[in-house]
């Protein structure tokens, strides 16, 4: 198999663990509160955090661009936790 078959296999398996599900959609909108995608990475009081913080983010993007998520992607999963939690769903 080649690189692109791979990568083929690896982009349908995040689609299967991260998309058309409600525990899907809780768990990418933890991750994108979680892994700094909207907020800076940087720690002033700590070059080892600032680190670890990147590397929080390094994760989020690896999802964020092999799901092809857009913002609005992003903010309508965000919704749709946020509806969970409250019972409307």
């Amino acid at each position: 198999m080649g690189r692109k078959e791979n990568l083929d296999i690896v982009r349908r398996a995040y689609e299967a663990c991260f998309t058309g599900t409600n525990d899907a959609a809780i768990v990418l909108a933890d991750l994108e509160q979680e892994c700094f995608s909207r907020r800076p990475t940087f720690d002033p009081d700590s070059e080892l955090m600032t680190a670890f913080n990147e590397g929080k983010r390094s994760v989020w993007l690896r999802i964020q661009n092999t799901l092809n998520l857009s913002w609005e992607d992003i903010e309508n999963l965000a919704q749709r936790a946020r509806l969970y939690f409250e019972g409307d769903e």
